[in-house]
């Protein structure tokens, strides 16, 4: 068949022709009327580690350095981060700071370290008044200041334990001055001492390392991260409280990046539910980032964590592309409608030939008749 016969049959059958062209037309304006807005937000992040997110060697909010101690902590006769030590406890303990606090007067006190965590308290006047209690005020002052430091401390911890109480005065002869004075002026002077001991435990732990992050800013925990978040529970997780059905997100990599980048794609029929879903998805990507090293028993100091490298504010409207789909239908339709202009017309045409055949075959046998009569 040639291109005459083809189009002596779409002149001919193009009523069959234009039935399919215009079904062809309806179904090109039904695609173009249902097609909805689509909106789009992208979040691009990095998966960096605590050196760049600034979290290695930062201290605890709780935890003060000894340039920042305040005026309270110095005059209760300690400084945070200053370490356990039996020798550190008699410095504090004799330092003017105790004595104003205790407001002792007329009875002086010492604090001296025998060795081996073992501190001797002496408290001595010149009269019996005040001088063991004294000597329990300050060892009451030497528990308060080892327990203030072993909070403050990390790694140690104390145990004090009260050797000896005092618990009476002794008197004491005061010796004669080496300056050449006459020992007689002091033969009958004395002194009044209250003696007690306490015994400075200190236990150091050993230095913990952190455990070390199995997860390290590559492609290859990104990978993890995206198989995750590929999850029917992921996108339960996500989509659950948007209220648009056609909400949807997708977290994208490019392997030409030469960094550890990954973009958040989020799409829905409105901008408010575009950039809800763009949130939810970042928020579910940040969670299972911080679960997976969890799992692993990872000190947080080691931690990764996304960082925010550019987020959209507002949902853009995506172009919505119907070029393509519009000139698929609008091809088959004209297909089908010369197809189907075709084939009516084969039918007509053998229909026709079958009846002239018929015909022929009639005329034949009554000529044939005619001349055996003739020959009669």
């Amino acid at each position: 068949m040639n291109l005459k016969n083809i189009f002596g049959a779409l002149r001919r059958r193009w009523w069959a022709a234009g039935l399919v062209l215009g079904v062809t037309a309806a179904a090109v304006v039904w695609v173009v009327s249902n097609t909805a807005d689509q909106y789009q937000a992208t979040a691009t992040l990095l998966l960096a580690g605590p050196e760049i997110m600034g979290l290695e060697g930062q201290p605890a909010e709780d935890e003060a350095t000894e340039e920042e101690a305040t005026e309270d902590e110095v005059s209760q006769g300690g400084v945070n981060d200053v370490r356990l030590d039996p020798n550190v406890v008699v410095e504090i303990a004799n330092g003017d700071s105790v004595r104003s606090r205790l407001g002792i007067e007329g009875v002086e006190y010492s604090v001296i370290s025998v060795g081996e965590g073992i501190l001797r308290v002496e408290a001595l006047s010149d009269s019996e008044e005040g001088v063991v209690e004294t000597a329990l005020a300050v060892i009451e002052e030497i528990e308060r200041i080892a327990e203030d430091l072993e909070a403050s401390d990390p790694v140690s911890t104390a145990e004090i334990t009260i050797l000896s109480q005092p618990q009476f005065v002794r008197e004491r002869a005061i010796e004669p001055s080496p300056d050449g004075e006459d020992p007689g002026d002091q033969e009958d002077q004395v002194e009044y001492v209250a003696v007690g001991s306490v015994f400075l435990a200190v236990d150091e732990a050993p230095d913990e390392a952190p455990q070390g992050n199995p997860y390290t800013a590559s492609d290859g925990t990104l990978r993890v991260i995206q198989e995750v978040a590929s999850t029917d529970q992921a996108r339960e997780a996500v989509l659950g409280g948007i209220e648009d059905e056609t909400a949807s997100f997708a977290m994208v990599m490019q392997p030409r990046d030469a960094v550890p980048f990954v973009y958040v794609e989020a799409t829905a029929g409105s901008p408010e539910a575009t950039m809800a879903t763009l949130d939810a998805a970042v928020s579910f990507l940040d969670e299972a980032l911080a679960q997976r090293q969890s799992i692993t028993g990872a000190d947080e100091s080691t931690w990764l964590a996304f960082q925010r490298i550019a987020v959209d504010e507002e949902a853009e409207l995506m172009a919505v592309r119907l070029g393509r789909p519009i000139a698929t239908v609008l091809v088959l339709g004209v297909v089908a409608a010369v197809s189907l202009a075709l084939l009516v017309d084969s039918l007509f045409y053998t229909r026709a030939s079958a009846h002239l055949a018929g015909s022929k075959s009639v005329s034949e046998e009554a000529s044939v008749e005619s001349e055996r009569s003739r020959a009669s």
